[in-house]
C-alpha cells in the first residue's frame, strides 16, 4: 500500500488589508505610495503584503528583510495581485524594530 503525502507546507501568508495588523501596514503602504511613488496609482496597481515565514539567514548571517514580486501572467489569473511585497515576520514583528525602519523597508521594496 503506497504512503500518502503530506502536503508541503506553504511557507507565505497573505496579510488582509482588513485584518488588525494589516490595516495599519497598508495605510504605511498606501502613505509611502502617494508621497514617494507618483508613478505608481493604488487605481491602477494591484499590491498585496505578505508574511514570509520560513526566510532563515543565510551562512553569512544576513538576513533577508523583504521582497518584491512582480506577479506573472499566471500569478494574476490565480490571484488580483500585480505585485506581492514579501515581509520578514521576525523583523516586522520585532519590538525593537522603528516605525522609520519598517517604512524604509516598504519603501526600498516600492522601489522595485
Amino acid at each position: 500500500m503506497k504512503k500518502l503525502k503530506r502536503p508541503k507546507a506553504v511557507p507565505y501568508a497573505l496579510i488582509p488589508e482588513t485584518s488588525e495588523i494589516g490595516k495599519p501596514m497598508y495605510e504605511l503602504l498606501w502613505s509611502i505610495l502617494d508621497e514617494y511613488h507618483e508613478d505608481l496609482s493604488r487605481t491602477e496597481v494591484r499590491i498585496v503584503l505578505a508574511w514570509a515565514t520560513a526566510w532563515k539567514p543565510d551562512v553569512d548571517g544576513r538576513l533577508v528583510l523583504g521582497r518584491c514580486k512582480k506577479a506573472s501572467d499566471l500569478d494574476r489569473e490565480l490571484a488580483p495581485f500585480d505585485f506581492v511585497i514579501l515581509l520578514n515576520r521576525e523583523f516586522w514583528l520585532n519590538p525593537r524594530v522603528t516605525p522609520l525602519q519598517r517604512r524604509a523597508l516598504l519603501d526600498h521594496e516600492l522601489c522595485h
